[in-house]
């Protein structure tokens, strides 16, 4: 009997700490509305209260630009569809691209990178090693590929090792002097430029990921044209379709679909350097062409090359040359990671792990083009439901949302697919709970009514 006791003893134990275990560590989801959340409150006063720089008229714009191979010459594990590696292939190389502009008054760089997203630890030391080259942390607009087949190996927090393959000083420090080199090759080939805007419809080539009958897309693919004076053009682009055509089994190293696309448009002709930022990814995947893999690479490169080089020719160039940038730091709810319908990680938990949720909305203008980068896979279903295109036309801005700016904190997609649907964005990678479509959506809209 003084064994079963014993037995009993040691059980009830067990259970009790397993369940002071999980009252630790779970909690429920607050589903406050947004509107009541104290975050929200005082991010709208700080919006209604922050100051944007002042325009100043310029007359004179330069742009320049350059590319570096960031691939390693070692070992690297692979960043994406989670641990993976090392990269057992280089099947085409990697690349920071990187376009300076500058005027009488400030200067201004895009920086995007053949990665899954812009890593935050390369991030801040570029902020303080770009300070040196005069380069405000306003005045830098970070981006990615959002390629899963680039490597990893640059995340500190411990989630983050764990899913990016560890964390490797030798990885971050190769790639803040990559990034570096190629800003300095953009400055070296600084020359007075003008910009052009234009959007082509890529309806047909990009689907819904959460809601492929009813859920919204968005269409279009945003470019800026700069063409110098002596006639070398580039070209920024941005498209909603996930990087995600290479199958998880592929351990190459590859841009993937962006990648191939920069590549057949530098052969143009009428195109000297292209530059693509993952635009509006959250709930978007690529779209409408047969094949896996390489072959159905080459297929969206050639078909997204020929709608974008069909419209170029259509673009009114401009000589304005404002030049300014702002970061809006967000103020954030406590971090929800769900793990049942109503049940999450406690906050404590989470930032343990992952660190804790930060971000920043990295905002940009270069003359008429307002650029924002966001800390997320930010859903283009959010861009078409506020209609922000059509807000920020009003203030005579297009607009150009892309993703992955240096921070993250998970999946920002529209609210209605929340409590509705049980894929991995709107669960696992939802890091910041109900409503925060809403909050994003609402934030870029105060800050177009700003400019």
């Amino acid at each position: 009997m003084k064994f079963i006791g014993k037995i009993f003893k040691i059980f009830f134990i067990i259970i009790g700490i397993i369940i002071f275990l999980a009252l630790c560590l779970v909690g429920k989801i607050d589903r406050t509305p947004l509107a009541e959340k104290e975050e929200y409150q005082e991010m709208m006063e700080v919006l209604d209260t922050v100051n944007f720089p002042t325009p100043i008229n310029d007359t004179i714009l330069k742009a320049g630009w350059g590319k570096v191979n960031i691939t390693p010459n070692f070992p690297v594990k692979l960043a994406g569809y989670g641990p993976r590696g090392p990269h057992t292939n280089v099947h085409d190389s990697l690349y920071s691209r990187a376009i300076v502009f500058q005027n009488t008054h400030t200067k201004l760089a895009i920086v995007s990178v053949d990665l899954i997203m812009f890593p935050p630890v390369v991030k801040e030391k570029l902020i303080r090693e770009l300070d040196g080259f005069g380069y405000t942390p306003e005045m830098i607009l970070f981006s990615a590929t959002h390629t899963h087949n680039g490597f990893g190996c640059w995340e500190n927090s411990l989630g983050g090792q764990l899913i990016l393959g560890g964390f490797e000083d030798q990885v971050v420090d190769h790639m803040v002097s990559k990034v570096i080199a190629s800003i300095k090759l953009a400055e070296s080939n600084l020359e007075r430029a003008e910009t052009a805007f234009f959007k082509v419809d890529g309806k047909k080539y990009v689907a819904n990921r959460l809601d492929g009958e009813n859920g919204k897309v968005d269409p279009w693919i945003r470019n800026v044209a700069i063409r110098k004076e002596g006639g070398a053009t580039a070209l920024f682009t941005t498209f909603a379709a996930h990087a995600t055509v290479l199958n998880q089994k592929i351990w190459d190293l590859s841009r993937d679909y962006p990648g191939a696309l920069v590549d057949s448009l530098e052969k143009t002709r009428e195109l000297d350097f292209a530059l693509f930022s993952a635009g509006n990814v959250g709930s978007h995947r690529l779209h409408g062409f047969s094949g896996v893999d390489y072959d159905r690479i080459a297929k969206s490169a050639k078909t997204l090359h020929h709608i974008i080089m069909k419209d170029i020719n259509k673009a009114s160039f401009s000589k304005n040359a404002l030049l300014s940038g702002k970061r809006i730091d967000l103020i954030l709810p406590p971090s929800q990671l769900r793990i049942e319908q109503d049940y999450k990680i406690r906050d404590w938990a989470f930032s343990g792990i992952m660190g804790e949720l930060t971000g920043d909305i990295s905002i940009c203008q270069i003359g008429d083009h307002l650029i924002m980068g966001m800390p997320c896979d930010f859903s283009g279903e959010l861009l078409q439901n506020a209609q922000l295109d059509s807000l920020a036309a009003l203030k005579g801005k297009n607009l150009i949302t892309t993703s992955f700016n240096g921070e993250y904190i998970g999946y920002i997609t529209d609210d209605c697919h929340y409590e509705t649907v049980a894929k991995e964005e709107v669960r696992a990678m939802n890091w910041v709970g109900p409503y925060m479509g809403e909050y994003f959506a609402n934030v870029v809209e105060k800050i177009i009514s700003k400019l």
